[in-house]
């Protein structure tokens, strides 16, 4: 598929396969956040409470998946229909945006 080497090592060393579901910061051109968790005080909580909402503001401009094309029969299996519409909307797979 194309996955980074480094995601594919995780992948197999961890026997399992995660998907993001929101573009990584750094392709939607903004830094990683100053502070961490666990925050020390309040004023590092507030920190990345902001950049969190610009994070969101900014990534609502992205998509995170492009659908190349379908494999298998079609329709798609009664069971998944919900997951894979679910999966759909929140990556942004339907919409003009550009790709992260």
């Amino acid at each position: 598929m194309g996955s980074a080497p480094l995601y594919q090592k995780l992948c197999n060393s961890q026997q399992s396969f995660r998907a993001r579901l929101n573009p990584k910061p750094w392709r939607c051109d903004l830094k990683r956040p100053n502070v961490r968790r666990p925050f020390t005080d309040s004023r590092y909580e507030r920190q990345f409470d902001a950049w969190e909402q610009e994070y969101k503001r900014v990534s609502e401009e992205y998509r995170v998946c492009q659908h190349l094309t379908d494999f298998g029969s079609q329709p798609i299996h009664p069971d998944l229909e919900k997951l894979v519409s679910e999966h759909d909307e929140l990556t942004g797979v339907d919409k003009e945006l550009t790709l992260a």
